[in-house]
């Protein structure tokens, strides 16, 4: 590792503490949540979309012919 001349080091303030377990930062359990939450909105609106689709081709080719 290269330091920038004149660059002052300091002490790292992290620690490693042998056999102990790390922490993580993410709650596994309310990201499943969150993205059982967002797959179903996701759901929604693809349905609605797709109805919209429906509506419209029913709408041109049905109407149009009258």
């Amino acid at each position: 590792m290269q330091t920038v001349e004149g660059a002052q080091e300091q002490p790292a303030a992290a620690q490693v503490r042998q056999g102990a377990l790390e922490a993580s930062n993410v709650q596994p359990v309310n990201e499943m949540v969150n993205m059982i939450a967002i797959q179903r909105a996701y759901d929604t609106n693809q349905k609605v979309i797709t109805t919209m689709d429906d509506i419209l081709d029913k709408t041109v080719n049905q109407v149009g012919r009258v």
